[in-house]
């Protein structure tokens, strides 16, 4: 199954340790993709990343520990997602080999 989080009313001031906790995630293949919105689909959601777990409730326990959240610098919310493909040839080359 596949989740998407939304992060929400980001406070700048209280961001730490998000990037090594996204490797952590792409080390353990649970993160599909994510980034930052440069035109946000609603105000406020600042950036977004898919995780794939079985169940919501694992997928919102990995969200728990996203630095950003335990720290309070965003607001997230977590939603079954029933993604049907992924074009693999659709994706950027210079982002094919990122670690």
């Amino acid at each position: 199954m596949y989740f998407l989080v939304l992060l929400q009313d980001l406070d700048p001031d209280r961001v730490v340790d998000h990037e090594p906790f996204i490797d952590s995630l792409i080390a353990r293949n649970v993160i599909l993709l994510g980034g930052a919105f440069d035109d946000p689909p609603r105000p406020g959601i600042g950036a977004a990343y898919v995780l794939r777990h079985d169940s919501l409730a694992e997928a919102e326990a990995t969200v728990a520990t996203d630095p950003l959240v335990r720290n309070g610098a965003v607001v997230a919310t977590v939603s079954a997602w029933d993604l049907v493909g992924i074009n693999t040839a659709a994706i950027d080359p210079d982002l094919r080999d990122i670690p």
